[in-house]
């Protein structure tokens, strides 16, 4: 995938994982979450990147003609 968009995915998740944890998060009433939601969280975030990635290529592939 684009730096872009592993670096904007990235920000992302960390921000949602880190405001739980600071004073402003607790004054939305955030919770930290358990361990078992992470260890399903980063595969997820890992299957979005290659699956962006898979279909990017698959798109330019059927499309190469068209650019």
């Amino acid at each position: 995938p684009h730096r872009g968009l592993i670096f904007s995915t990235m920000i992302a998740l960390i921000i949602g994982i880190t405001l739980p944890y600071l004073p402003m998060g607790t004054n939305f009433g955030f919770v930290q979450m358990p361990l078992s939601f992470f260890m399903v969280l980063f595969p997820i975030v890992f299957l979005y990147l290659l699956t962006v990635e898979l279909g990017k290529k698959s798109f330019y592939r059927a499309f190469q003609k068209s650019f």
